[in-house]
């Protein structure tokens, strides 16, 4: 079967003809030919019904086992955002305890878990793009949750509310620093009244309200020092130079009068250090390197890295090329960006299921968030740069207009 729905969803991405289908021309050519692979009696409206109505607003097709409707799919020309409509859809399904909720245009899939009480986007637990994700992944996927087989014996709603569930923990555990922070830098009066009130039973007196939270405040600056140098592990392996002293070891008999002149040489700046730190408003500048682009007016030709010019021909190739020029030709651990983040944002990761449109680095079983728009390419890709210790000055980008 999958081998069947491999070779479909391929002869899809060379076939010129699928932008311009219909609804219609889309359900008979795409939606009812991966339904008949996937294991659906399409001919059975006892399984595939397409004439099923839910509070009167019609369902393109009701998957149902056992007189029970397990999954309604909606198929239109759609964007990147759901509409009224959708978001109404999703309503009624939840109503009729529909487990999931499928949109598609025939090359985007995005799965629903219907029952789930959390906000549309996080009721999302797969995306699929025929266009630009492998046709084996997709077929796993599609295989996992559309197949009649693991739909009928809850194999398929049981492995949507893990998927979901993980991330959801996912999320809080991100979330949870932020709401230190937040509370730090404004700090709740129930908050600051358990300090006061803890404070006197240790040591009989009670605290000061603005000293308390003048001590949460500079718990917050710590907090974010430590968040701000977190992100070089690389300075870890420095240790290894505790190994530096033998060297005065060797010269032992002779090297001390030479170092005399060295704390003169320390002397010396310790009366006009200023001036060497005036480069710094400089590094503040560099953001300037990431200029704005837009889908309409610019697309991207190349990018240069340590002086050297690579051709790409979309954004999301430019982060693909660069990760992989960082492995094969500097040797870079690219595993490493699964820890990475960018603000409180994750971009890379092993588990397609984690990202709504992920794309794989060659084949290395990483996968990057794709379908970004132009500027926020530009941030990953510098992003990642500094990630390996390089300067921004190595790394820039050539676009062109359209």
């Amino acid at each position: 079967m999958d081998d069947q729905i491999i070779t479909f969803i391929d002869g899809l991405k060379f076939n010129k003809q699928i932008d311009s289908l219909d609804d219609a021309s889309i359900k008979q050519t795409i939606v009812m030919r991966l339904l008949f692979l996937l294991g659906w009696d399409i001919f059975n409206v006892d399984e595939v019904n397409s004439n099923y109505k839910a509070k009167n607003q019609p369902i393109d097709y009701s998957l149902r086992d056992k007189n029970s409707n397990k999954i309604f799919i909606n198929v239109k020309k759609m964007g990147r955002e759901l509409d009224k409509s959708q978001q109404l859809l999703l309503e009624y399904a939840s109503k009729e305890g529909v487990e999931f909720t499928v949109f598609t245009n025939g090359l985007l899939w995005w799965f629903y878990l219907t029952l789930d009480k959390k906000n549309l986007e996080q009721k999302n637990f797969c995306s699929l793009d025929f266009l630009h994700q492998k046709a084996d992944d997709i077929a796993d996927q599609l295989t996992k949750f559309l197949a009649k087989t693991p739909v009928s014996n809850g194999e398929a709603l049981g492995l949507a509310e893990n998927i979901l569930k993980t991330r959801h923990q996912k999320l809080i555990e991100e979330t949870i620093p932020a709401a230190w922070t937040k509370m730090l830098s404004e700090p709740p009066d129930v908050l600051v009244d358990l300090l006061i009130e803890t404070t006197e039973k240790i040591c009989g007196y009670a605290a000061e309200r603005d000293a308390v939270v003048k001590f949460l405040s500079e718990g917050l600056n710590r907090l974010q020092y430590l968040n701000s140098h977190a992100t070089q592990p690389p300075l870890s392996p420095e240790p290894a130079k505790e190994a530096e002293p033998e060297k005065p070891a060797k010269p032992s008999k002779a090297p001390e009068p030479a170092k005399e002149p060295e704390p003169e040489k320390l002397a010396k700046p310790s009366k006009a250090p200023e001036p060497a730190k005036e480069p710094e408003p400089e590094k503040a500048s560099k953001p300037e390197k990431a200029p704005e682009y837009t889908h309409a007016e610019q697309s991207l030709s190349s990018f240069t890295f340590k002086n050297k010019v690579y051709h790409v021909n979309s954004w999301n190739d430019m982060i693909a090329k660069l990760c992989k020029v960082l492995q094969t030709e500097y040797k870079k651990d690219i595993k490493s960006l699964l820890w990475h983040s960018i603000g409180d944002k994750y971009y890379f990761s092993k588990d397609v299921n984690e990202l709504r449109f992920p794309e794989e680095i060659g084949s290395t079983g990483i996968f990057f968030q794709s379908n970004m728009a132009p500027n926020q390419a530009v941030k990953v890709a510098y992003s990642i740069v500094s990630f390996f210790g390089y300067s921004e000055d190595d790394f820039s980008v050539s676009s062109k207009n359209k």
